[in-house]
């Protein structure tokens, strides 16, 4: 045995293994990305099982809750559910999809919580920023219709102001609807990326 050989096998230069024990502070980020994809994913679900009893008893609600309106309200109820059943198809394909994307984003964090693997996580975050990005134009498209059925609702209230204060509200929950999804694909991208790192998936025992 050379010299070189003796001294990196001694006791002073143990060999380094490739799957030798990994510091865990090197990837401090996977406890947060892994609770706010379980905050996301626990919304998701949430969002599924309101779509659903909007898809199957959305009528039923809105015609209770339209019972007793004025003649400007009664009608802009009608227009609006009108507007919504005119989307009703792609609502329905959407909540499948984000059952499955809330689904993955649940377990994949376990996994990675449990140091089990990361590329389930990974995929989830992906899929994310595809599925935010078909739910942004959806919402954009329906606001945009909802948006004159309101102002000419409430045209006639607080002596002419009432469609101003509908646009207001309106254009408050656009700019909410951006905020959050600019926050929610920042947080994917963020998270796929990182854990993609090589020091972070050296934290698995797969590699992945």
């Amino acid at each position: 045995m050379s010299a070189t050989e003796s001294s990196s096998s001694s006791p002073e230069n143990p060999p380094q293994s490739a799957y030798a024990p990994v510091d865990p502070n090197r990837a401090l980020g996977l406890i947060p990305i892994a609770a706010i994809a379980i905050f996301l994913g626990v919304i998701g679900i949430a969002a599924v099982i309101g779509g659903l009893v909007d898809l199957l008893f959305g009528d039923q609600i809105d015609y209770v809750s339209g019972m007793g309106m004025q003649q400007p309200y009664a009608e802009m109820q009608e227009s609006l559910q009108a507007i919504q059943d005119a989307y009703r198809i792609p609502k329905a394909i959407l909540l499948p999809l984000n059952l499955i994307v809330s689904t993955l984003l649940i377990v994949g964090s376990i996994l990675v919580l449990r140091r089990v693997n990361s590329a389930l996580l990974r995929t989830a975050c992906w899929m994310g920023v595809v599925l935010e990005l078909f739910y942004l134009i959806l919402i954009v498209m329906l606001q945009l219709q909802t948006i004159p059925v309101m102002e000419k609702a409430m045209s006639g209230l607080s002596g002419g102001t009432g469609s101003a204060i509908a646009s207001i509200f309106s254009f408050v929950g656009l700019a909410f609807t951006g905020v959050w999804f600019l926050a929610k694909e920042a947080f994917y991208i963020w998270a796929a990326f990182y854990l993609a790192k090589p020091h972070v998936k050296a934290n698995f025992p797969n590699r992945s």
